[in-house]
């Protein structure tokens, strides 16, 4: 710590002590409390206390503004100075800029992370209703040919309860046409009974 600095710290302190309300303001008094040992730790303290934390700061402006230069100046220093800062203001907004895009990204991928995980729920589910219908078809295949084998033995049964009501009426008019055994009977009679029975 430099003198300049000690004496301006011991200055303000005394300054301090002077406008607190506890003094009365006599000379003596701060003369005692405000001696040089007293104020030399006082000082060393508020700044082994400040220091460490003000350094911090100085660093992370060295870093956004550049190393201090000398006071600015009318003239060309100081337009360099100036586009020196803008160049540096533009390189931090760069960097925010790809800080925002990557935050951005990132978002974008846990969406489209979500999509890729409802787009395989829904292909699962329709592999399922898939399996379903292949299933019902076959079902649906299987109850047409047996509904098919079902109608054509109907069919075929029909066909034959009509051949045999056909047969039977067949025989049954085979029957009626023919008459008993033909007896022998005079010539001489008149009409015969042969002639009557025929159906028409």
């Amino acid at each position: 710590m430099s003198a300049p600095s000690n004496n301006k710290l011991k200055e303000q302190i005394r300054d301090i002590l002077l406008q607190h309300e506890n003094y009365d303001n006599s000379s003596e008094e701060i003369s005692n409390v405000a001696s040089g040992d007293c104020l030399e730790k006082l000082a060393a303290g508020l700044m082994t206390f400040y220091e460490p934390e003000l350094k911090r700061f100085r660093e992370q402006l060295a870093e956004v503004v550049g190393p201090p230069e000398s006071p600015p100046c009318i003239g060309s220093s100081n337009l360099q100075a100036l586009l020196n800062m803008r160049n540096k203001q533009n390189t931090l907004i760069e960097q925010l800029q790809d800080e925002n895009k990557r935050f951005v990204e990132t978002q974008n991928a846990e969406e489209l992370q979500g999509m890729f995980v409802t787009v395989k729920a829904y292909q699962t589910k329709l592999m399922a209703v898939k399996k379903e219908m292949t299933i019902l078809h076959d079902r649906a295949t299987k109850m047409k040919k047996r509904a098919l084998k079902l109608q054509q033995r109907k069919e075929k049964q029909a066909l034959q309860r009509q051949q045999q009501r056909e047969a039977q009426l067949q025989r049954e008019q085979e029957l009626v046409g023919k008459p008993n055994a033909p007896t022998v009977s005079s010539p001489t009679s008149p009409t015969t009974p042969s002639n009557a029975n025929l159906p028409s």
